[in-house]
Order: structure tokens, then C-alpha cells, then sequence
């Protein structure tokens, strides 16, 4: 958006106008908040999000997009201590939370208290800030790893989960005599088909989970393959990290909502999956009855190439937010449309078009990855258009190269400055179909 203000960078803080960058973009429902409120922090998760944008003009100068305050808000859980935290309209709060290495904050204020559900109304900020904790982005690349304690000749094989010019993530299945403190070396492969061998690190810390173990190490000297790397995946790591796999749905996402044999349609804005969980959405659309306390309907809606379907009763109009209030009468049911599971990834990738578009290869960065097609992104807009065939090249988590695999442009959406392709894979070859099978194992493996 053109009339938005740029980010504002001092000292590692960047200070972004939401009408850029939604809070809820870094930020998925469920997410643990603090809400600071006269110098005491309050924990909370976020439930919902509105934002409504006018352009502004302030005494002749550039202009901006600015919140409709009237039409937009943020939803929080209501804090355990709420009671005697001494919340009060209007008290100004700060609002922080934690994504991807960076704190981010923005101010904000209570403007209603809704009681079913147990929600907190906040003023929707026009500007948030971030401040980046880590002393260089992290970059996934889930790659086989070779790991020697002491740069000794035994060594174990594991992963590299993430990497950044200052250290890594290691997956192992055993610690084997590893501890805090202790010097390694670690050969693997960058997924732009670099080979990095006996890297020196420190291991920072070890921890465990699902009878694995993760190594946070610091890299004993910096290493011109790594350096490189990370410099070219830069320009796209803000784009290649998908939504979080707790989010269950997306918020302004249209779904189908049916009560007595007639359909219409609902904007999801808020909710709360597993036990005591409910749905806000705005006021239904169509030619439907009026919608009465206590009746049931059924609510559909497809997100992330998954379709859920909810039992629900009508419970409350929450006025202020103006939101329908839908409790869950059963579990939710979810049915994947894809006919195979897709990974999440970041593999730096070349482009090439038709022989009848240029020859010269375009970079981009794989953000998904399935057996049957995936998604890219780019910085800039490629010369294709849905239906067009290209073909991409890339190292599939270090196992291996693809070169030139053909699919088909089924999608292509912009936003903000960023271009994303969904495509389907067509004529494949058999070889590279037991690369990504190869692929595809390692991954699930070490990332799920």
C-alpha cells in the first residue's frame, strides 16, 4: 500500500505500520501475550483481529493509512488475575509478544471487557514495534548433518534444523556424551548445494523433545558458505515462514454457515479450538432467518487447503465488536482437499520459464513442498500468468539436486510488494521423484 509509512529502523528496533504489517500476521491465535498494565505483566493468548484502514492526511504531509478505530480491535483471553489487576476503560496497556526471535510491542487500550466469552477489547495500534533478539536472522533449511564432539574421527548423523551466519539448530537422536559448553564440528550441506565441512561450534544448549535432542551451538568462526547463504536467503526469509501449524484457521476467512436447509456466509474474526472452544464471527450474509439465541447451525470453512466443519449454537451478539458468538457443540471435523501432505521449507530456488519467455533464470524461495506440487515466492513479479508451464532447480534439504522439474502455474497472488506461485508438477521424472520421496522421509523425521 503506497500510502503506508516505510519501517523505521535504530539500533535493531523497527518500528512497521500495520497497514503493512498485520499484528496478526506475526502474531496466530493461541499465541502467548503480556499484557503490561502500571508496571505489572499480565499472560494472555490472542482469540481474534479486525482491521479496518482509512487513508489520512496530517497538516499537508505525506499521506497514510490509519486504523478506524470505530470498526477495529484486538481480542486477548481475559488474564487469570483480572479481577484484582485493577483493569479499567481506556487504561493505556503495552502489549508484547515473541515470534520468530524478535519481541515485538505495540501501545494499545481497553475499550470493553466482553464476559462470554472471556475476552478483553483492545484499540487495534497503527504502528508496532520489533526488536530482533537474534545477532542474525535464522534460516530453516532441515538438512542431513555429520556431528564429531572435539573434531574427533567418530561422529553421529542428525539434522540441521535452522542456521544464521552466528550458529545453528542441531537435531540429534542421542547426545552421546555432549554437554553445554562442549566444542563440535558439523559437516552438511546449505540447500543452495554448498558443502560446509568441520565447521567449529560451541553447543549453547541442549534440549529434548519427543526422545530427540536439540542443539543450539554458536559457530567458533565465521564461514564464507554460511555468510553467503544466509545473505541470499535475506531478502526472503520474511516471506518463506508459513503461518503457525497451531493456527487452525485463518481470521477474514469467508466461511459457509447453514441453520434451517438455507445457506449463507459469515467472516471469521475470532476463536478458540479444543475444549470450551467457539467461533466469533460478523453478522451472516444471505437470504437467511433471522438468527435466534439457541438455535444450531453448522459453519464450514476452508483454510490452508483443509476444510473444517463446526457444530455450533448461537450464544450472543457481542455488541461494540459487533461479532456473532458461536460455541462448539461437539469436536471440530477437518478434511484435507490435498491429495498429500505438504512440508514446510525454505529452499532458495532457480526459475526458468518457457522457451518462448527469457532464458536467463530468476531467483525465489520454495515456501511449501508436496509429492505433487508446491509453492514459491519471489521479490518480483515473473512474466507468467496461471496455466503457464516453467520449470525449477534446488537441492531439496541438502539430499540431492533437481534440476529443471516441470509444473504447471495453478495460482499467483500478490501482496505488498511480494509475489506468490502455486503450481503443479507435471511429467516428472523418476528419479526425481525418489529424490523428494527421499526428502520427504528425512523431513518428517526431524521437523514433525
Amino acid at each position: 500500500m503506497d500510502a503506508a509509512v516505510s519501517p523505521k529502523t535504530s539500533a535493531g528496533l523497527t518500528t512497521f505500520s500495520t497497514a503493512n504489517n498485520p499484528v496478526e500476521e506475526f502474531c496466530a491465535i493461541g499465541s502467548p501475550l503480556s499484557i503490561e498494565l502500571k508496571g505489572k505483566r499480565y499472560h494472555t493468548q490472542l482469540r481474534g483481529a479486525k482491521a479496518e484502514f482509512i487513508t489520512t492526511n496530517i497538516l499537508g504531509g505525506k499521506p497514510r493509512l490509519t486504523i478506524l478505530p470505530e470498526t477495529s480491535f484486538i481480542l486477548t483471553d481475559m488474564p487469570k488475575d483480572y479481577a484484582t489487576a485493577g483493569f479499567e476503560y481506556n487504561s493505556p496497556l503495552t502489549v508484547r509478544f515473541l515470534f520468530e526471535g524478535s519481541v515485538y510491542a505495540f501501545k494499545t487500550r481497553l475499550i470493553r471487557v466482553h464476559g462470554h466469552p472471556p475476552v478483553l477489547v483492545l484499540e487495534y495500534p497503527n504502528d508496532v514495534q520489533r526488536y530482533n533478539m537474534r545477532s542474525s536472522e535464522r534460516v530453516s533449511i532441515v538438512s542431513p548433518a555429520r556431528v564429531a564432539k572435539n573434531g574427533g574421527p567418530d561422529h553421529q548423523t542428525g539434522a540441521v534444523l535452522d542456521i544464521s551466519t552466528a550458529g545453528a539448530r542441531i537435531g540429534l537422536e542421542a547426545k552421546n556424551g555432549i554437554g553445554v559448553g562442549d566444542k563440535i564440528h558439523i559437516s552438511f550441506t546449505l540447500s543452495n548445494g554448498q558443502e560446509v565441512k568441520q565447521l567449529g561450534a560451541i553447543v549453547r544448549s541442549i534440549d529434548e523433545e519427543d526422545g530427540k535432542y536439540q542443539l543450539g551451538v554458536g559457530f567458533s568462526r565465521s564461514d564464507a558458505a554460511v555468510n553467503d547463504f544466509c545473505r541470499e536467503c535475506a531478502d526472503f526469509v520474511s516471506i518463506a515462514h508459513p503461518a503457525s501449524s497451531d493456527a487452525m484457521l485463518e481470521l477474514e476467512k469467508e466461511a459457509m454457515i447453514e441453520f434451517d436447509r438455507k445457506n449463507g456466509t459469515v467472516m471469521v474474526r475470532g476463536y478458540k479450538a479444543g475444549a470450551n472452544g467457539y467461533l466469533l464471527t460478523e453478522k451472516p450474509q444471505g437470504q437467511l432467518p433471522p438468527l435466534s439465541v439457541g438455535r444450531s447451525a453448522v459453519i464450514r470453512v476452508e483454510s490452508r487447503g483443509t476444510i473444517y466443519g463446526m457444530a455450533v449454537t448461537y450464544k450472543e451478539f457481542l455488541k461494540k465488536t459487533d461479532l456473532c458468538y458461536f460455541p462448539f457443540q461437539e469436536d471440530v471435523i477437518s478434511h484435507s482437499l490435498r491429495s498429500e501432505d505438504r512440508v514446510m521449507c525454505q529452499h532458495l530456488a532457480a526459475i526458468h520459464g518457457t522457451e518462448s519467455q527469457a532464458a536467463t533464470p530468476r531467483s525465489g524461495v520454495i515456501i511449501n513442498l508436496g509429492k505433487g506440487g508446491l509453492r514459491f515466492a519471489t521479490r518480483s513479479p515473473l512474466e507468467a500468468k496461471t496455466g503457464d508451464e516453467l520449470s525449477m532447480s534446488f537441492y531439496p534439504g541438502g539430499v540431492g539436486f533437481i534440476d529443471r522439474l516441470k509444473m504447471r502455474l495453478m495460482r499467483v497472488n500478490s501482496h505488498e510488494g511480494q509475489f506468490e506461485y502455486a503450481t503443479q508438477f507435471i511429467g516428472m521424472e523418476r528419479e526425481q521423484g525418489e529424490l523428494l520421496e527421499s526428502y520427504f522421509a528425512f523431513y518428517r523425521n526431524w521437523a514433525q
